[in-house]
């Protein structure tokens, strides 16, 4: 059995009720919920189960406007890059690899507004 997505189905108004499957484009509406549900299930056919959602899909995006995930993958580069730079100045400043020599806060500060 196919499934081709979620379906939302929503009251737009007093005496309107709208469907609308976003995978397939398919919709439709109604006087009442029961009326835009019957109405939906015959133009769907037999293309499979029917999952509904019980409100208006998410309004499209905007242009230039990035995806959540998009976003959330660019905070994450941020933070791979700013802890790999992090650890290049604990490699750097570090008591094992510079031996006896000793940093002033200056000195840190400065490496730090490097970055």
């Amino acid at each position: 059995m196919n499934k081709f997505g979620d379906t939302y189905i929503w009251p737009d108004g007093s005496h309107l009720w709208v469907t609308r499957n976003l995978a397939t484009g398919i919709g439709a509406t109604g006087q009442d919920r029961t009326e835009a549900e019957k109405t939906f299930t015959l133009n769907w056919g037999d293309r499979g189960e029917i999952n509904w959602i019980e409100s208006a899909p998410p309004p499209p995006k905007k242009p230039g406007e990035q995806t959540p995930i998009a976003e959330a993958l660019e905070a994450s580069e941020q933070h791979r890059r700013g802890h790999l730079k992090y650890r290049e100045l604990l490699k750097a400043h570090h008591a094992d690899v510079a031996g006896k020599r000793k940093f002033t806060a200056d000195e840190v500060t400065r490496a730090l507004v490097a970055l």
